[in-house]
């Protein structure tokens, strides 16, 4: 098995949120200590570890062969999805880069995404970004959120996403703290998520107070920015008063 200290508890959630007995590919694997986590704890029996770069394919290759699981894990050099068979595979992990990229990943995987049965998407920021591809559908397939943990590491925050598939007259245009906050984490009252709203609440006021002291011309040029922060002090506001309610 992997030594429990070399994969953090943000891949230990990534790794647990992924059904018993999928095909998963793993886009932007790294070490694919996920995929070697999910085969020697018998949770599924085949992947894909894909990644962009050469240097980190090699490492995962390495780690693979060493784990005696090359027949049952393959690497891939590709670009998100661009050199994966649907048919290989019915699940995807995308885990450990921005939510922009995600979002392209996604968009250019149109071939792909309607093979798939579950999504576990970690993005490292523009979050409500990703929630509004999946929740929309603007990648030919809607997805449902069902899933979401939200994991404290190190001083950082990382949102966990788990969204399946639906027929588009089943999805639902989500709320902007939804999006912002994440629906599930917000109807299940996370802990985790009211620390994190406690503190950006925090930082947004203070940020807000500095640029209303600013001097008129650079509020000229700052004036965007503060609707922005404005907004979302209301949002943030909105949420954490949700945790009032009974």
């Amino acid at each position: 098995m992997i030594d429990e200290g070399k994969i953090s508890e943000r891949l230990t959630v990534i790794a647990d949120l992924l059904r018993i007995g999928r095909r998963p590919a793993d886009i932007g694997c790294d070490h694919a200590y996920v995929p070697i986590r999910l085969c020697e704890q018998g949770r599924i029996d085949r992947a894909v570890a894909a990644d962009i770069r050469e240097a980190p394919l090699a490492i995962a290759a390495e780690n693979i062969r060493r784990r005696g699981l090359a027949d049952r894990i393959e690497t891939r050099l590709s670009d998100g999805f661009s050199a994966i068979n649907p048919s290989e595979i019915d699940s995807a992990l995308i885990a450990g880069m921005g939510g922009m990229l995600i979002c392209r990943i996604l968009n250019e995987g149109a071939g792909v995404l309607p093979s798939l049965r579950e999504l576990i998407l970690e993005p490292q920021s523009d979050v409500d970004q990703v929630r509004r591809v999946l929740t929309e559908g603007s990648t030919g397939v809607t997805f449902r959120i069902d899933k979401e943990r939200l994991v404290l590491e190190r001083g950082k925050y990382y949102p966990v996403i788990h969204a399946i598939p639906v027929e588009k007259s089943a999805g639902r245009r989500l709320t902007r703290e939804e999006l912002l906050y994440g629906p599930e984490l917000l109807a299940g009252r996370d802990p985790v998520l009211k620390k994190y709203l406690d503190g950006r609440y925090r930082k947004l006021c203070e940020i807000d107070r500095a640029l209303s002291d600013i001097s008129a011309r650079e509020k000229a040029r700052t004036a965007k920015r503060v609707i922005e922060i404005r907004e979302e002090i209301a949002c943030c506001r909105a949420a954490l008063e949700y945790y009032e309610m009974q």
